[in-house]
């Protein structure tokens, strides 16, 4: 009996999750559209339901902007992908520390793929050196695992040579503010390049 209910409440559970992500996809592409596109007086109220719909986590991320290689074919906005990322990061009306709170917790456990995912990379590693130290200064109140992942993700390219400047630059930007938080950079820059060395 405790075998069918536990069964019954994760299938519950997994509609319920499918349930949110169509409804989440909606509202990021009424809020897009009234927020960016079709811009009128309340354009900044839907820049803020956008940025609030948009996914808290890298999974939630995935199933909405990157490209599935079971199916063959994108996520629901994988399409819009570019624009909305593009957009997202040029948010002028969100507070900062959210703003920075809500990218670290999409690059946790973070991995480059495709489209979707790689924009968002791209976009963090343009981003995270013009606001180095409100970027660092939050990253320091995440757990030490989580803090390595972060790093991890933002070093996770295949080309050795763009992975190293990279390193070699936020490794200088960091040390000038907090020299505690490179062996954290190091840790996460030497996974990201053992993972590629042993084929990602």
């Amino acid at each position: 009996m405790k075998k069918y209910l536990l069964l019954l409440s994760l299938l519950i559970l997994q509609f319920g999750n499918v349930y949110a992500q169509k409804n989440n996809v909606k509202i990021l592409e009424n809020s897009y559209q009234k927020g960016f596109i079709t811009k009128g007086k309340d354009s900044i109220y839907y820049q803020k339901v956008f940025f609030k719909a948009f996914p808290s986590n890298f999974q939630s991320f995935s199933k909405i902007y990157a490209w599935n290689d079971l199916t063959n074919k994108g996520y629901p906005l994988n399409d819009v992908a570019l624009d909305h990322i593009n957009h997202f990061f040029a948010l002028k009306c969100i507070n900062e520390d959210e703003f920075i709170k809500k990218i670290i917790y999409i690059s946790i456990n973070g991995v480059d793929q495709a489209d979707g995912i790689s924009f968002f990379q791209n976009n963090l590693i343009q981003y995270v050196p013009l606001h180095n130290k409100e970027f660092v200064e939050i990253l320091k109140t995440f757990s030490t695992k989580q803090i390595v992942s972060v790093w991890t993700f933002y070093f996770d390219y295949e080309n050795s040579f763009i992975r190293k400047d990279k390193y070699h630059e936020i490794v200088k930007l960091t040390s000038a503010i907090n020299k505690s938080m490179i062996p954290l950079i190091t840790t996460g820059y030497q996974k990201s390049s053992k993972n590629w060395k042993e084929g990602h």
